[in-house]
């Protein structure tokens, strides 16, 4: 079941849609920007984890950092 994007706009404080594709988290500038605004307490809502990260390195040291900062990591989908 699809959850309807006029749901999410009701529950989110904000909804980003990324459209690079570089193969590095440090090629990703608004990703790189979004997760720095992120604070204590937060949920990192993602579709998908490849979505997140292009590798599974970029992806445990993402995660990791999140966590130690407080920031509650979802996906959607489990592909």
């Amino acid at each position: 079941m699809s959850v309807s994007w006029q749901y999410w706009k009701s529950v989110c404080d904000k909804i980003v849609t990324e459209r690079e594709s570089g193969k590095s988290t440090s090629e990703r500038l608004e990703l790189l920007n979004r997760l720095s605004h992120l604070r204590e307490g937060d949920t990192l809502i993602t579709h998908t984890i490849d979505r997140l990260a292009r590798n599974t390195r970029d992806l445990l040291e993402m995660i990791d950092s999140l966590v130690e900062r407080g920031i509650t990591v979802q996906f959607l989908a489990n592909s």
